[in-house]
C-alpha cells in the first residue's frame, strides 16, 4: 500500500504537466482523479500519462469514465468514409493536424494523392512544390541541399596519400650517408697528425750524468717530446677524433620535405575536388524528387522470328 500511495504521488505531479486529451479518467475512493490511457490487468488498474504508467489496485477506484483517444477516434472516422472521396480523406486529415496526430494526417494526404494525384492542397500539407508543371518533394537522401558527403575523403575534402619519398617522415642525408657524422678532410678521420719533432715517437733519448753507487755515471735517458706531450701525434684542431658534426641531419635523418614529416600527404580528394561534397546520388543535385515517378517508356516489340532454312523466299512476278 505504501509503494502503491507514492506511485500515485508521482503519477499526479506528471499529470500537473501532461493534460492527455479525450483519455479515460480514474476516479479514486479519496476524491483523485487521473487522466490517462487506462488498462485492466488482473486484479490492478494500468494508468499511462504520456511515458509515465504506473498501476493502482481495483479496491481504490471508485469508477472509470471511459472516453475515445483521438487515435481511435481515427479509426472510427476512417472507418467511416465513403470509398474513393479525396475530398473526406483530406478533411479527416485536417482534422488529424488539429488534434497532434501528424503521422495519420500525413497517411490521409498520401491517400488523397493518390486518388487525386493533382490535389494542389494535399500536396503542400506533404511540403512539396511545383516545379516545371510537376510536383517535387525535398530529397529525403540529402535533405534537399542537393548535396551529400564525398564517399572517398568521407567529407574531409583530401585523401591520405603515404610519402613515397621517405620512411615515417625522415629522409637519409644524402651528406653524411646515413651517418650523422663527416670525415674529417684535414686530418683523413686520423684525428690527428704525426709530431715532427718526435716523428712519432713522442720523445727523444739523451745521455745525463747519474750518481750511482757512490759515482756519477752516463747513462742514457728518455725525454718526453714537448711539442706533443709524449703522445706522438698532435690531435687535429678542425674535428674531434676525426669526425665532424653534419650540420644538414640529425643522427643521419632529416625531415621530408614533401611530407613535412608526417610520413603522408594530402592533396585535394580527385572525386569531389576538395569540396567535401558531391551531388546527391539520388536526386542528382537537383534537392527534389518528383512525387510520382516518370512512367516507363512500353517495352518494344520482340523481332520477327528468323525464316527458316527450307522456307523459300516468295518470287516476284
Amino acid at each position: 500500500m505504501k509503494r502503491s500511495t507514492t506511485t500515485i504521488v508521482a503519477l499526479l505531479a506528471v499529470g500537473l504537466l501532461v493534460t492527455p486529451v479525450l483519455a479515460d479518467v480514474v476516479h479514486l475512493k479519496d476524491g483523485r482523479k487521473f487522466e490517462g490511457e487506462v488498462t485492466e490487468e488482473g486484479g490492478r488498474i494500468i494508468i499511462r500519462i504520456g511515458s509515465i504508467k504506473t498501476a493502482v489496485d481495483k479496491d481504490q477506484v471508485a469508477r472509470i469514465e471511459r472516453r475515445p483517444t483521438p487515435r481511435n477516434e481515427y479509426k472510427e472516422r476512417l472507418g467511416k468514409l465513403p470509398a474513393g472521396d479525396p475530398e473526406a480523406l483530406y478533411d479527416l486529415g485536417m482534422w488529424c493536424l488539429d488534434k497532434k496526430l501528424p503521422t495519420q494526417a500525413n497517411d490521409c494526404f498520401q491517400k488523397v494523392l493518390t486518388l487525386n494525384p493533382g490535389h494542389r492542397e494535399a500536396h503542400r500539407r506533404l511540403g512539396h512544390v511545383m516545379r516545371d508543371g510537376i510536383w517535387v518533394s525535398p530529397c529525403p537522401e540529402c535533405g534537399g541541399s542537393g548535396k551529400d558527403k564525398c564517399p572517398v575523403c568521407k567529407g574531409l575534402g583530401n585523401t591520405r596519400v603515404t610519402c613515397t619519398e621517405c620512411v615515417k617522415g625522415k629522409k637519409t642525408c644524402e651528406a653524411c650517408g646515413g651517418r650523422g657524422f663527416l670525415i674529417c678532410a684535414q686530418c683523413r678521420g686520423m684525428g690527428g697528425f704525426t709530431c715532427e719533432a718526435c716523428r712519432g715517437t713522442g720523445g727523444f733519448w739523451g745521455n745525463e750524468w747519474v750518481w750511482v753507487g757512490g759515482a756519477y755515471v752516463n747513462q742514457p735517458v728518455w725525454h718526453g717530446c714537448p711539442a706533443c706531450d709524449g703522445k706522438g701525434t698532435i690531435d687535429c684542431p678542425n674535428c674531434v677524433r676525426g669526425r665532424l658534426d653534419c650540420k644538414q641531419c640529425k643522427n643521419g635523418r632529416y625531415k621530408c620535405p614533401s611530407c613535412d614529416g608526417h610520413g603522408y600527404t594530402r592533396p585535394a580528394c580527385a572525386n569531389c575536388q576538395g569540396q567535401k561534397k558531391v551531388d546527391c546520388a539520388q536526386c542528382k543535385g537537383t534537392g527534389t524528387i518528383p512525387v510520382f515517378p516518370p512512367k516507363s517508356p512500353p517495352k518494344a516489340p520482340p523481332p520477327p522470328l528468323p525464316r527458316r532454312a527450307n522456307e523459300a523466299p516468295a518470287i516476284k512476278e
